[in-house]
């Protein structure tokens, strides 16, 4: 392999040949769940939704937006 190889040139494709290659742009099969943000920035804060305090980070929890320190980890 080249300087230049990709990521794609190490993928093997279902029988065992080299690289199912896509385009940037092209997704897979219907029933891919696309990734899921898991925090939240505002600069100028952003409410809580459990407490109603400003912060400038939040956390995705239930389905809310909350603080670290409402965040059950």
């Amino acid at each position: 392999m080249g300087e230049d190889a990709t990521l794609g040139d190490f993928v093997e494709g279902e029988d065992g040949s080299p690289g199912n290659r896509r385009e940037s742009g092209e997704t897979d099969a219907a029933g891919i769940e696309p990734a899921r943000t898991t925090y939240a920035f505002v600069p100028d804060g952003g409410t809580c939704e459990a407490c109603g305090e400003l912060s400038e980070g939040r956390w995705h929890q239930d389905g809310d937006l909350v603080c670290s320190t409402c965040k059950e980890w």
